[in-house]
């Protein structure tokens, strides 16, 4: 059973309203399979993750039909998940994910068994991660397992919203995790 249905998906996104049961749930069903409760957990984090990315590929499907039959407008302006606004919370979203267990997002599919007597592997290591919030920006940090607070091994990423709540740019930086908030991002 999905874990969010195509009335429930078009009544979040009236924009997708004309489009068929037929062609969204297949398409939920391959966000459901990128946005996996073993990586995500099982709330309602994982269900907006679901929701964005299955809007994002079907305004990239629109976007797709409407460029093969000549439409003269609505063209991408970025690629992947960047080329929409759904796409870019969907991976706001998925980065804030902080690491579970051994395994983070980036390196689930790296499976290593390991004597349990030894030290694990430092791939296996949990990473660092922090968030910080203001009113209009979000920074969540990632670092290596056991990577101090001032050292410089940290990788930012700066999220600024507008006063509506809309993703406005998303940036990223390298450096202390104490100076997340004047680092130079791009």
């Amino acid at each position: 059973m999905a874990v969010i249905t195509a009335a429930e998906l078009q009544q979040r996104f009236p924009e997708f309203a004309e489009q068929q049961p037929a062609v969204i749930n297949p398409i939920i069903l391959q966000a459901e399979r990128q946005t996996p409760a073993s990586v995500w957990g099982n709330s309602g984090f994982r269900v907006d993750g679901i929701a964005y990315l299955s809007a994002h590929l079907l305004a990239t499907r629109i976007i797709q039909i409407g460029s093969q039959i000549g439409a003269p407008s609505g063209a991408a302006l970025a690629v992947g998940l960047d080329s929409t606004h759904y796409g870019q919370e969907y991976k706001r979203l998925r980065d804030s994910i902080a690491v579970i267990g051994f395994a983070s997002f980036d390196s689930i599919s790296e499976v290593v068994d390991y004597e349990p007597t030894l030290p694990p592997p430092p791939s296996l290591l949990p990473n660092e991660s922090r968030t910080a919030n203001t009113a209009t920006t979000s920074y969540f940090g990632t670092a290596p397992g056991g990577t101090d607070e001032s050292s410089l091994g940290w990788t930012i990423v700066r999220y600024v919203f507008n006063s509506a709540g809309v993703l406005q740019t998303r940036a990223t930086a390298s450096g202390a995790w104490v100076n997340y908030a004047s680092l130079p991002y791009s």
